[in-house]
């Protein structure tokens, strides 16, 4: 297992999960003058979450 990769892409996972679900994100994109585009916030962080989440299984499979 390799535990850089694990921590990396579990923290990328829970970052980009808690940034989908919940209106965190968009609230952080109004705030710095950026709500304009937050209707698109979902279209970049739903594939980082997959991705993630299949380098958590890369990890844990010992192939790394």
């Amino acid at each position: 297992m390799n535990k850089k990769l694990m921590t990396y892409a579990s923290i990328g996972a829970a970052t980009a999960a808690i940034l989908s679900f919940t209106p965190l994100g968009v609230m952080g994109m109004a705030a710095i003058g950026l709500g304009a585009i937050a209707g698109y916030i979902d279209l970049i962080l739903l594939p980082a979450l997959f991705i993630c989440v299949i380098l958590i299984g890369y990890a844990r499979s010992g192939s790394a």
